[in-house]
């Protein structure tokens, strides 16, 4: 049970790292193919960007 709730923490830290930080969403975006625009703080050209 100890390893279920570790390893819950660790998915609870990462997915808010990638969808709330800005290096996390720059990671996302150059991961889906995309460009980072620092200018505009945004995801250009990538599958899945909003």
């Amino acid at each position: 049970m100890l390893i279920l709730l570790a390893l819950a923490s660790f998915w609870a830290v990462v997915w808010f790292w990638s969808n709330f930080t800005e290096s996390g969403m720059i990671d996302a975006c150059l991961d889906d193919g995309g460009a980072w625009s620092y200018e505009q703080s945004k995801c250009e050209g990538a599958r899945s960007s909003p």
